[in-house]
C-alpha cells in the first residue's frame, strides 16, 4: 500500500469506528458537525469520514490505541502470544489471558486494522478473531505468512474488524513452528469511548 491508500485505509476504519460506536449509544451524531443523519450506514461513513479528512473530530467520542492491560485484562501492556508449544494450535495474543475479559470493554468501541510481526523465524501463519467463546465463531482471519517477504512484516486486514461492547471475544495467532516460548505479535486498533469518559 502506499502511503496515501494507507491514509485513506485509517481514515475508513475511523469512520467506521465512530458510526459503531453511535450506534451502540457511545457518543452521539450532531447534526451541527455532520449535518442530518442517513439511515444507510455506509452513507453515514462516508460523511464521517469526509469529516475526520478535513480536519475535524467528532464532540461525542475520544479515540486511543487499545491497551492490552487496560483494554483485554492481559498479563502485561505489551503484545506477547502465549507459548508457542504445538505447531497448527492457536494461541492467545494477549498471553496469560486466553480471553479478553468483555467486562473491561463496557461502552468502548474496538477497530482493529493492521499488525505487525517482531519475532525472527516468523513463527505464527494466522490472525483469528473469534466471538463468544475460545473455540467460539470465527468472524475474520488473515494469512500472516503473506508479510513474510515484505520489507517491514506490518500488513493491514483486508477489512477492518469491530469488536461491539456487548460481546466476547478472542485474537489467536496460529503457531507455525513450535518455538516453546513466546511470539511478539502487534495487532493495532482504536479504542472509541465517548468523550469526557476516557478510561485513561
Amino acid at each position: 500500500m502506499t502511503l496515501s491508500e494507507r491514509k485513506d485505509y485509517r481514515l475508513g476504519a475511523l469512520a467506521a469506528g465512530v458510526v459503531r460506536a453511535f450506534d451502540k449509544k457511545i457518543g452521539a451524531w450532531n447534526v451541527d458537525e455532520l449535518g442530518p443523519e442517513s439511515p444507510r450506514p455506509e452513507d453515514r461513513i462516508k460523511v464521517v469520514k469526509s469529516f475526520i479528512a478535513g480536519g475535524g473530530w467528532l464532540a461525542s467520542l475520544d479515540v486511543r490505541e487499545f491497551q492490552p492491560v487496560l483494554d483485554a485484562v492481559a498479563a502485561l501492556d505489551q503484545w506477547n502470544t502465549a507459548p508457542l508449544l504445538v505447531a497448527g494450535t492457536e494461541y492467545s495474543v494477549f498471553q496469560a489471558a486466553a480471553a479478553p475479559v468483555a467486562a473491561a470493554r463496557i461502552n468502548k468501541v474496538v477497530v482493529w486494522f493492521k499488525v505487525g510481526v517482531e519475532t525472527a523465524a516468523f513463527p505464527v501463519s494466522w490472525l483469528i478473531h473469534r466471538k463468544n467463546a475460545i473455540a467460539g465463531t470465527v468472524i475474520a482471519r488473515f494469512d500472516l505468512e503473506q508479510l513474510v517477504n515484505e520489507e517491514t512484516p506490518v500488513g493491514y486486514f483486508s477489512e477492518p474488524v469491530i469488536w461491539d461492547p456487548d460481546m466476547a471475544y478472542v485474537m489467536n495467532v496460529t503457531a507455525r513452528i513450535a518455538t516453546g516460548v513466546l511470539a511478539r505479535v502487534q495487532p493495532t486498533a482504536f479504542v472509541f469511548e465517548t468523550a469526557g469518559r476516557t478510561s485513561q
